[in-house]
């Protein structure tokens, strides 16, 4: 996972299992920590890491 997220700085780790594009993501769900991308896809964000892709995106 590592080397995946530092092949281009868009990347990032997200969650233990999951490592996201930041451009791609549109919608992120607080509530219920689950990241929303422009395919249709979705998935899990750590809390701790929520609020820097909150940052990022605003």
């Amino acid at each position: 996972m590592l080397e995946i997220e530092k092949l281009d700085n868009r990347l990032y780790k997200s969650h233990k299992s999951f490592v996201v594009n930041l451009e791609n993501i549109i919608e992120v769900d607080k509530s219920s920590n689950i990241l929303y991308f422009d395919n249709g896809e979705s998935c899990f964000v750590s809390r701790r890491k929520l609020r820097y892709i909150i940052e990022w995106i605003s």
